[in-house]
């Protein structure tokens, strides 16, 4: 259905005028998901603050960002190149995403600044996109930002892929400037020598 869409859209809409069409829903999307967020955030301040008293000291002030940095960590995540896994994959269209690499670098800057780290995800090497997630260029990028954790994944969902691709994905993290790899135990970053 997607490809007879993208061929009618090939006959019948140029692609500068299909580019300020999707430029318009993109921006209709982020005001509502803005507006939904502003208003999400509200009704949780008000929530939480709800007989909260703000003339006395309150330990309230002490637990919520506590919590607030707890749910951060066990529900962010990044998967910044693994749409390209279904779009370039999957669909056979090509998109270059250098022109990102300053938006890029800023996330990989904030990753960096609270400890965290990325994974190689090596499933697209067996698949049709060819490649790991994210790519050499993006692991490099990372590495020259500072960055040191840097996990090995094979995203196996069965137990034939279990492992498949951890050493091309081990070579990665070397030509990126990494000696060492990590896991987690008791989400404590542990290192291993590549």
């Amino acid at each position: 259905m997607f490809q007879r869409f993208l061929l009618w859209r090939e006959k019948n809409i140029k692609e500068k005028q299909f580019i300020l069409i999707l430029s318009f829903l993109v921006g209709i999307f982020t005001a509502v998901t803005a507006l939904i967020l502003k208003m999400l955030i509200h009704w949780i301040q008000n929530f939480l603050t709800n007989n909260f008293n703000t003339t006395e000291a309150n330990y309230l002030y002490l637990v919520y960002p506590v919590v607030g940095i707890f749910l951060a960590g066990l529900f962010v995540r990044y998967h910044l190149t693994y749409p390209l896994r279904y779009i370039c994959g999957e669909y056979g269209i090509q998109i270059d995403l250098r022109r990102f690499d300053d938006i890029i670098a800023e996330i990989f800057r904030t990753l960096i600044g609270g400890g965290m780290g990325i994974e190689i995800n090596t499933s697209g090497l067996r698949q049709k996109y060819g490649r790991a997630l994210p790519d050499l260029g993006f692991v490099k990028l990372y590495r020259e930002l500072g960055g040191e954790i840097i996990t090995l994944g094979s995203d196996a969902h069965c137990s034939a892929d279990l492992g498949k691709g951890i050493a091309q994905g081990a070579e990665i993290a070397r030509q990126a400037g990494f000696r060492y790899t990590a896991y987690f135990k008791a989400r404590r970053a542990e290192f291993i020598k590549l």
